[in-house]
């Protein structure tokens, strides 16, 4: 799977990625990265805990229950 269109764009997307997953490793915290295109014709990518999430069909409802869940909102 391509993340950018823009090789240097495409590379630096993945250098975040893999600091984050070994900052969050090392430390223990989590997160989500969300990069949504205002083009249809580019990738939304999510990734939580630097890993990437791959789907096909995210949905803003979907994308509220992963923010909810990992910002513990999920107790009201």
């Amino acid at each position: 799977m391509s993340y950018h269109k823009d090789k240097d764009v495409e590379i630096a997307i993945i250098r975040l990625l893999d600091a984050l997953c070994s900052w969050e490793r090392d430390t223990g915290r989590r997160s989500t990265l969300i990069l949504i295109p205002h083009n249809d014709d580019e990738n939304i990518i999510i990734a939580q805990d630097g890993k990437p999430i791959f789907s096909h069909i995210i949905t803003p409802e979907r994308l509220l229950e992963i923010a909810q869940h990992d910002r513990g909102l999920k107790h009201g």
